[in-house]
């Protein structure tokens, strides 16, 4: 009866798998990518199969049945995982597509009505913000930087705040660039370097250079997912 019980449990052993792994999703159409849900920063993170299989037969030891520690097992274990929960299936544009929520660094925030969420791995997320969302923060040395140190008109800073403000959600039907002219040193690089920090991941800076010739073959990569390309 032991034996008959065992093997039943090694038949479903995915079943334990998923239930220790909760938030573990796959790449559909492809078994060697994984994203595993980080519960202390609030992000998913790429994991490859060889991570995933170690996982795999590092349980099953621990359950007791080290002679079904083998690869072959863990790669008919994961593939049942795979086929009996489809809904943990994913793409890479699953991930941060929410047009109305920004991921700050300590939650989620409501770009429309401001609420703000903690993390939750509900809502998809492979990057999130370098800062952390405070709703009674203030932001006096950015604004007497535009107001008085680059000493620009109210239309100016009109014009920047409504950029900036687009570049915190995932909608680019506006399709819009902004080109920055002035002379050295005014406070260009500096201002894209204070949206930059906002960012973190999410912003890529890149020069001219290394997106022409040969390498620009692979250069487009480095812009997936990215809120502001400077």
């Amino acid at each position: 009866k032991l034996n008959s019980l065992k093997g039943a449990y090694v038949l479903a052993f995915h079943n334990y798998f998923a239930q220790v792994f909760p938030h573990l999703r796959y790449e559909i159409g492809e078994d060697k990518v994984y994203w595993n849900y980080n519960t202390e920063n609030g992000v998913y993170e790429e994991i490859n199969i060889s991570v995933v299989r170690d996982y795999m037969l590092a349980l099953i030891i621990r359950e007791g049945m080290p002679e079904k520690a083998t690869e072959a097992f863990a790669k008919v274990c994961l593939a049942r995982y795979r086929a009996m929960y489809t809904e943990r299936g994913s793409t890479y544009d699953d991930f941060d597509m929410d047009d109305e929520w920004f991921h700050a660094d300590n939650g989620w925030v409501c770009l429309i009505s401001l609420e703000f969420q903690e993390h939750t791995p509900r809502r998809l997320s492979r990057r999130k913000s370098a800062v952390a969302y405070d709703s009674d923060s203030i932001c006096p040395v950015y604004d007497k930087f535009l107001d008085e140190d680059l000493k620009l008109k109210a239309d100016q800073v009109r014009v920047i705040d409504q950029f900036s403000g687009l570049c915190l959600t995932n909608d680019i039907r506006y399709q819009k660039m902004l080109t920055l002219i002035g002379r050295p040193g005014c406070g260009k690089s500096t201002l894209l370097n204070c949206w930059s920090d906002v960012f973190g991941e999410t912003a890529v800076e890149r020069k001219l250079t290394e997106l022409q010739g040969e390498s620009m073959r692979f250069a487009g990569s480095s812009f997936v997912g990215a809120r502001l390309c400077w």
